[in-house]
C-alpha cells in the first residue's frame, strides 16, 4: 500500500489499543460513517499494509486525516489480533465514545418537526444486531430520534454500529432512564405511540390512523412489550402475516411499521 502522506508510520511497540474508555470499530463501511458524521474525536485509524487501495479506502484515509488521526500501518496478523479475528477488511478505527441525547434534546427536536415527528422506542431490546439493524432502518427511514432505556438494554456499541453499517452515526439516539416515563411526557408534546405486538389484542396497521406526529414501540427479544410499556402506548398494533410463521424480526417489523407511517404520509401530500 502507498503512503498518503508523512502522518503515517509503521505500529510501534505500546502504540496499540490502550484501555481509554473509547470505542474500536473495524470494517470499511462503518468506519467511514463514523468518520463521515464527524461527531466523534477520531485517534487512530490502523490500515493494513496488505490493504488493496481502492477508493472507498483512500477516502477512509483522507476523512481520517481531516479529522487529525494518527494513520498507522499495521500487520494484517496484528490487525486480526487487534479486533479478535473479526471482518475488518483492512481497517481499524480508534474513536472516543458515542454521543448521547437526553430526554429534553429529544423533546426540542420533536418540538421542532413538529407533525412531521418520527420516533422509534426500544424497550431493552439486549442484542446488539438486532439494535444495530434497527438503527440502519431508523436512519433510513429519517426517524427524528431514537429512545432506548439506561438499564437492561443494549446501547450504541461497536457491535452495534457495525451491524447498523455505520447508520447508527447519523442518528440521534437517546438514552432515558424510564421509557414509560418519557413516552408520558413525550405524549404531552403531542406525540401519539403505536406498541408493536402480534398478540390477539392488536389492530391491524391498516386499521390505524398513523397521521400525525408518532413513536413506534419495538419489544424486546422474545418477550415483546412490556406491560407497562403497552399499557402506555395509544395504539397496540400488528402487522398482517401471509406465511406460517407467527411473528416477525425485531428489526424487520420496526422498518415496515416505520414506511407504512412515510408512506401514508406522502399519500396524504398527493
Amino acid at each position: 500500500m502507498r503512503k498518503h502522506d508523512a502522518k503515517r508510520r509503521r505500529r510501534q511497540p505500546g502504540h496499540g489499543r490502550r484501555n481509554t474508555g473509547n470505542d474500536y470499530i473495524y470494517g470499511r463501511q462503518p468506519v467511514r460513517e463514523v468518520l463521515r458524521a464527524g461527531h466523534r474525536k477520531i485517534e487512530r485509524l490502523w490500515v493494513s499494509e496488505r490493504a488493496v487501495v481502492t477508493p472507498d479506502l483512500t477516502d477512509i484515509i483522507e476523512l481520517a486525516q481531516a479529522a487529525g488521526a494518527d494513520i498507522i500501518e499495521s500487520a494484517p496478523a496484528e490487525l486480526d489480533r487487534m479486533v479478535s479475528d473479526g471482518n475488518h477488511q483492512g481497517v481499524a478505527i480508534q474513536a472516543g465514545p458515542y454521543r448521547y441525547l437526553n430526554l429534553s434534546d429529544v423533546i426540542e427536536l420533536v418540538r421542532n418537526a413538529g407533525k412531521e415527528t418520527l420516533l422509534l422506542c426500544l424497550d431493552h431490546l439486549e442484542d446488539p444486531q438486532n439494535v444495530g439493524g434497527l438503527l440502519r432502518s431508523a436512519e433510513a427511514a429519517g426517524v427524528t430520534a431514537v429512545l432506548i432505556p439506561k438499564d437492561r438494554a443494549a446501547h450504541v456499541t461497536p457491535a452495534a454500529i457495525r451491524a447498523s453499517a455505520g447508520a447508527a452515526e447519523h442518528v440521534p439516539v437517546a438514552i432515558v432512564v424510564n421509557l414509560v416515563q418519557a413516552i408520558r411526557q413525550l405524549k404531552e408534546e403531542g406525540v401519539w405511540f403505536a406498541g408493536l405486538d402480534a398478540g390477539p389484542e392488536s389492530e391491524p396497521v391498516a386499521a390505524c390512523d398513523l397521521s400525525g406526529p408518532w413513536g413506534i414501540v419495538v419489544g424486546a427479544e422474545g418477550k415483546g412489550l412490556g406491560r407497562l410499556v403497552k399499557d402506555t402506548c395509544d395504539r397496540v398494533i400488528s402487522l398482517p402475516l401471509y406465511g406460517r410463521v407467527s411473528s416477525l424480526n425485531a428489526a424487520v417489523a420496526a422498518a415496515l411499521a416505520l414506511y407504512e407511517v412515510r408512506r401514508r404520509r406522502i399519500a396524504a401530500t398527493d
